[in-house]
């Protein structure tokens, strides 16, 4: 993560090899451009500034749907937009599990929404939201007995960690009993 003088968040380092160190550098450096041009009256650049505060958290979904207010978005930045809405309905999900001591009920009933939009094929903006997403969609299949709906969110794990992951290989075992 990087922080600016105040401890302010100005990115978040979605990997551990230096080539991801350098991306969020670089994000860096392209988000203080589009910031002085956002300042500069630049309607495109308020946009972008709005989104990458927003997947930073600097700000929330609520204050960044008011900045955006009215502007004319493009169909990527509607996509990302959609995706950043999906980052609070996983975090939603993940207190829901939390409060509920990550009961089969609880999986049930947000699994549900969450697996409607994975089957469309939305993912989270956030990396780090990805896993959870993913291991909740895995749980809800395998709760309703929609073994092609877990192998498809293990695959997803499986990409992410890789196949020979111990986490992955403990899901596919978790499958695989599910299934006999």
């Amino acid at each position: 993560m990087f922080l600016d003088a105040e401890g302010n968040v100005l990115a978040r380092v979605e990997g551990q090899t230096v080539k991801d160190w350098a991306r969020a550098r670089k994000q860096i450096d392209r988000y203080h451009a589009l910031k002085k041009k956002a300042a500069g009256g630049d309607v495109a650049a308020q946009i972008e500034v709005a989104l990458f505060e927003c997947l930073l958290g600097k700000i929330d979904y609520d204050e960044m749907e008011e900045r955006l207010e009215g502007k004319k978005l493009s169909d990527a930045q509607k996509k990302q937009m959609r995706a950043l809405e999906l980052d609070v309905e996983v975090r939603d999900a993940l207190q829901i599990l939390r409060a509920e001591r990550r009961a089969d009920d609880a999986y049930t009933s947000v699994g549900e929404d969450l697996a409607a939009v994975f089957k469309k094929g939305e993912t989270p903006a956030s990396e780090n939201l990805r896993p959870a997403y993913w291991k909740i969609i895995m749980k809800y299949g395998l709760l309703k007995k929609d073994h092609a709906l877990a192998k498809a969110a293990i695959k997803k794990l499986a990409k992410l960690y890789g196949e020979d992951d111990r986490r992955v290989k403990r899901l596919r075992e978790r499958l695989e009993s599910a299934t006999k």
